[in-house]
């Protein structure tokens, strides 16, 4: 008997449905598995680089610090170079009277 009968292609109807359904969770859980790697590489990424990025923040603080003793280090030598300078060019003075 080939005869197609109503509950015969519900029946049908309803399997194709499960497949359908069970190939759709399989494909989201697939694509939901590979956004958590891609989220967990992005992850790694922006880790690394505001690690980066505060080793330069440290690094330029440090230069700054560097900077700043050796401006401050020079307002103290500066005052003596200008009175050796002076002293010097007094002397010179002396020499051509």
């Amino acid at each position: 008997e080939n005869r197609i009968t109503c509950e015969n292609l519900e029946v049908k109807l309803r399997a194709l449905e499960t497949i359908i359904e069970e190939t759709l969770i399989r494909e989201l859980e697939q694509e939901n598995t590979q956004l958590r790697r891609d989220l967990e590489y992005e992850q790694a990424i922006n880790r690394r680089t505001i690690n980066n990025l505060r080793n330069q923040v440290n690094i330029l603080k440090n230069r700054k610090n560097i900077f700043t003793a050796v401006l401050n280090n020079q307002g103290q030598v500066i005052p003596r170079l200008r009175r050796q300078d002076a002293f010097i060019y007094k002397v010179e003075e002396d020499f051509e009277t």
